[in-house]
Parts: structure tokens; sequence; C-alpha cells
């Protein structure tokens, strides 16, 4: 029997997580180290602070520890 929940992506950024923050743009690609500030599953997006500026912003969850800018 397929359940509702058995269909649900997992969770692959946790609150609090160390991730890393990725963005690309004109084939150029920066990284930062980032904290997630709230859970998410591939392609969810979520509030995330950089760790060096402390900006707190919206990224797209890639994969488990990586997630990318949405500007």
């Amino acid at each position: 029997v397929i359940t509702p929940s058995l269909l649900t992506l997992p969770t692959l950024v946790r609150r609090g997580q160390k991730v890393t923050m990725v963005a690309t743009q004109d084939g150029i690609s920066a990284s930062a180290p980032g904290e997630a500030m709230e859970p998410g599953q591939q392609g969810s997006i979520i509030k995330v602070k950089n760790l060096r500026s402390g900006k707190v912003v919206e990224a797209l969850v890639l994969e488990n520890g990586s997630v990318t800018s949405t500007f």
C-alpha cells in the first residue's frame, strides 16, 4: 500500500545545519559557508544565514548540505 508519507521527499537540510552556499552567474561560481535557518527538501526554498556576512538570504536546496542563491 502506498501512503502519502511514502511519497514525500526526504529532508536534505536540517535547521542549524552547516551548508555550502553556491552562487553561479555568467559561468562564474562562488561559494560561502552558511547555516540553514529552516529545514528543506530538494527543490525547496529556505532561509540561510551567510556565516561570513551574517546576511540571511533565500536559497534553493540542491542536495544534502548544498544550496544555491535564488537571485
